[in-house]
């Protein structure tokens, strides 16, 4: 398997971090005087700051239409849950 370190992402770049399962990252910001990415993940929307040793591979176009088939599907539940918690208070 072939990786790149985030010291060498630049920003904006969508990445997976390998050693945090496998999860799609967006790089927003490289402190190199800390070794240290900002970035969100894409399917939680958190914000985390990552190491420089955290080992990377590129994004491809497959993973992307499944990150954005998986995130349509969380956005279905998180509406449903949204109409039925707006119910439990109009009660």
């Amino acid at each position: 398997m072939v990786t790149t370190r985030l010291d060498l992402i630049k920003e904006d770049k969508v990445v997976l971090i390998v050693r945090k399962n496998n999860q799609p990252f967006k790089v927003k910001e490289k402190q190199a005087s800390e070794r240290k990415v900002i970035g969100t993940w894409l399917l939680t929307g958190e914000v985390v700051s990552l190491s420089g040793g955290e080992a990377t591979l590129p994004f491809d176009e497959k993973q992307k239409k499944s990150l954005i088939s998986e995130l349509l599907d969380k956005r279905d539940r998180i509406d449903n849950s949204i109409l039925e918690i707006k119910k439990i208070k109009k009660n």
